[in-house]
């Protein structure tokens, strides 16, 4: 089975910025409501369960003189047996 991307933003933004958003995405998770992604251009949310699997990553690459720091979570399609499908994942058309 291959992997389907939902949403992907790739952007320079300021140390604040960064901030406000990291902020945004830890209210919503704090809060129990859906993670919303992709603003005004294609709007969307997913449900995200108690439990997740995490990760961090910190490197430095010399070759181009960046520092990289990853933060991602992940879960089971099957986290929501007990919830209703339809909000496991809703992607506005």
């Amino acid at each position: 089975m291959s992997n389907q991307r939902i949403y992907r933003d790739h952007r320079s933004i300021t140390r604040a910025q960064l901030a406000t958003e990291l902020r945004r995405i830890a209210e919503q998770l704090e809060t129990g409501h859906d993670l919303g992604y992709g603003g005004l251009g294609a709007p969307g949310h997913i449900a995200v369960p108690e439990r997740v699997d995490r990760e961090l990553d910190i490197s430095y690459s010399a070759n181009r003189g960046w520092f990289t720091v990853g933060v991602e979570f992940s879960w089971a399609a099957d986290a929501f047996a007990d919830r209703t499908r339809r909000r496991s994942l809703e992607v506005a058309s």
